[in-house]
């Protein structure tokens, strides 16, 4: 009988855990030995799916509360698209036999709702995912194997990528000459023109045409208030008054999905732009904003899943009348931002 392991994998390799199981289902999959089917494993194993009690805070977040696994779909397709069969499992394993022949595999990761019948990989690539189903503890990944032949004895690693990424960030005060004397004060620290929603195709490069937006030019706590999505998620109300050469880092990060729009400064008119990440803040007694807009600046693509964004901002002037304003050269902040992937580190990129 020959035997596949398909071994699926969260960001590292985990351990395979194999279990037993027989329950019949007709068609090219099956449950039940097949002399002439390969025995199929897929299983999630080490501390990325340990049950965790996920934190409340966005605040010093722990590895588990961004890597925990609650569930998760696995759907098997054609070569076409056309789907075999589909199973769910709270712990991320799976076991059964699959005929020789050429297969997509399609793993989802914390997310209810999926099409029970027997829909093509298609129309479950299209499925819209709102920002609020990412949640500490839970946040929805997916990944795709693609064109895989399954003929003898292997072992193969499915990587699935979270749809959301997050912002940290570092802050201090360089004021020169008479501003150093000027009162400094942080009300806020966040995160605007959020993307509320994405589909299950991982792919971040195309113009972004969500109706779903959150935080829109500005933070409105109204707006808020009816945001079905936590607020600790994108906004930090601060009250910290900060001397010339203070830093801060406070820990709390930010969490936000692709955004690949072009960018637009209207503050009249909603329409799709790039994320910012803003602070605002009273300078000797008047109200400003220094807003950094996210966005590759090689490849003009916005905001990718699963990256982290480290933003160090060195606040040395005046900021803007609003966060929508147009950013000029004369010098407000100095600031670099670095995007690595969120899962390890690698594939670091840095500019000014």
């Amino acid at each position: 009988m020959k035997h596949t392991i398909l071994g699926f994998f969260v960001f590292t390799a985990l351990a395979l855990v194999a279990l037993p199981s027989c329950e019949g289902i007709k068609g090219n999959c099956s449950t039940c030995q097949d002399a002439d089917k390969n025995k199929v494993t897929i299983s999630l194993g080490g501390d990325a799916v340990a049950k965790i009690r996920p934190s409340t805070k966005v605040v010093d977040v722990t590895e588990y509360d961004e890597t925990n696994v609650e569930s998760c779909r696995l759907f098997v397709f054609t070569q076409e698209g056309a789907q075999i069969d589909q199973w769910s499992a709270q712990d991320g394993n799976f076991e059964f036999y699959l005929a020789d022949g050429v297969y997509e595999f399609l793993a989802v990761v914390n997310l209810d709702g999926l099409p029970d019948k027997k829909a093509t990989r298609d129309e479950i690539l299209a499925t819209m995912v709102p920002i609020e189903k990412s949640s500490l503890g839970s946040f929805v990944m997916a990944g795709r194997l693609k064109d895989h032949i399954i003929k003898d004895d292997e072992k193969i690693t499915i990587e699935v990528r979270r749809l959301a990424s997050k912002v940290s960030f570092h802050i201090e005060t360089a004021f020169e000459d008479y501003m150093a004397e000027y009162p400094f004060h942080v009300d806020g620290i966040y995160m605007t023109n959020i993307v509320g929603e994405v589909d299950l195709g991982l792919d971040s490069t195309s113009p972004a045409d969500a109706g779903k937006w959150y935080d829109q030019m500005n933070f409105n706590q109204k707006a808020a208030e009816k945001c079905p999505w936590p607020q600790d998620m994108y906004y930090g109300k601060y009250d910290v008054t900060m001397e010339n050469g203070d830093e801060l880092t406070s820990g709390h990060v930010f969490y936000i999905y692709p955004n690949s729009s072009t960018d637009n400064h209207d503050k009249e008119v909603w329409g799709p732009r790039c994320t910012r990440f803003v602070i605002a803040a009273t300078l000797n007694g008047r109200r400003t904003y220094y807003p950094v807009t996210l966005y590759d600046k090689d490849k003009h693509i916005g905001v990718r899943e699963n990256k982290h964004y480290h933003i160090n901002v060195t606040i040395k002037s005046w900021g803007y009348d609003h966060p929508e304003d147009e950013q000029g050269d004369y010098g407000a902040i100095a600031m670099t931002m670095t995007v690595s992937d969120w899962d390890d580190g690698s594939n670091v990129e840095k500019w000014f």
